[in-house]
């Protein structure tokens, strides 16, 4: 699983540092500018989206993830070390956080591309503020530090991305309407089910957030690679999905054998 790269000044000297995140393991890998050090910290899931910021407002940037599935945003204060979970957003909202209060704090945002709403929490009083700004199609910049997704160049999706998404999403509802199965294919159902809800949780952040926008030559090319790597990711696991769904349709046209066990249909 290709890695990430995100932005954010860690050590607090002023400088971006240069760092990733890796998905398939959820550990940030950074080089302090301040003295080349290196530092790794766990921190996340796959399926989350990185989105560092200074949440604390001690000058570094902490380790934050937002999680597409739940809209759930996981915060590692550099201050103290300590949690901070909280729920806000939805699916298929982006994550966009920055100090929107001025309090030198970033505070916890949305965009929803279904409206063009932006919804925030202000870290100085924990009030929540909503505004309609943006269309769909539109890519939030609010300037902070998180991480740069993209999938294509002039802000178009890799061939073939679009009509997958659909196909997924047709497949994930025709599999969770299915009749009962044995056990070992409702196994291979619940299976087939986990891995299409995180294909399409990862499909869809990394398509609504899809930009080029001005950028260098360098880093363009850095993003491309990055794309390709995420291309290449989802159709090995296409491939081994389909293997998966040609075995349970195999299974629902046969219908149980004598003597097995039946589960109902989740």
């Amino acid at each position: 699983m290709a890695s990430v790269a995100v932005n954010g000044d860690f050590d607090g000297d002023g400088k971006a540092d240069i760092a990733v995140w890796r998905p398939g393991d959820g550990v940030w890998w950074v080089i302090h500018s301040a003295d080349g050090s290196q530092h790794t910290q766990q921190w996340g899931t796959a399926g989350d989206i990185p989105v560092p910021a200074d949440y604390d407002g001690d000058g570094k940037a902490d380790f934050a993830v937002w999680r597409p599935s739940d809209a759930t945003w996981y915060v590692l204060y550099s201050s103290d070390g300590s949690q901070h979970t909280t729920q806000w957003g939805q699916s298929g909202d982006v994550p966009s956080p920055a100090d929107y209060d001025g309090d030198g704090k970033a505070d916890l945002a949305v965009w929803r591309p279904s409206d063009g709403t932006w919804h925030v929490i202000h870290s100085s009083d924990g009030s929540q503020h909503s505004q309609q700004w943006g269309t769909a199609g539109d890519v939030p910049v609010p300037g902070s530090g998180a991480a740069i997704i993209t999938t294509g160049s002039a802000g178009s999706a890799p061939a073939g991305w679009p009509g997958l998404a659909g196909q997924l999403s047709m497949l994930l509802t025709q599999l969770q309407q299915s009749p009962s199965l044995t056990t070992a294919d409702q196994l291979s159902k619940a299976s087939a089910l986990s891995i299409l809800s995180q294909m399409n949780t990862a499909l869809a952040a990394t398509l609504s957030a899809s930009v080029w926008g001005s950028v260098p030559p360098a880093v363009e090319t850095s993003l491309q690679s990055q794309a390709q790597a995420l291309a290449s990711q989802m159709q090995a696991q296409a491939q081994a999905l389909e293997a998966t769904m040609q075995s349970i349709e195999t299974a629902l046209s046969a219908g149980p054998q004598d003597g097995a066990t039946v589960w109902p249909a989740s």
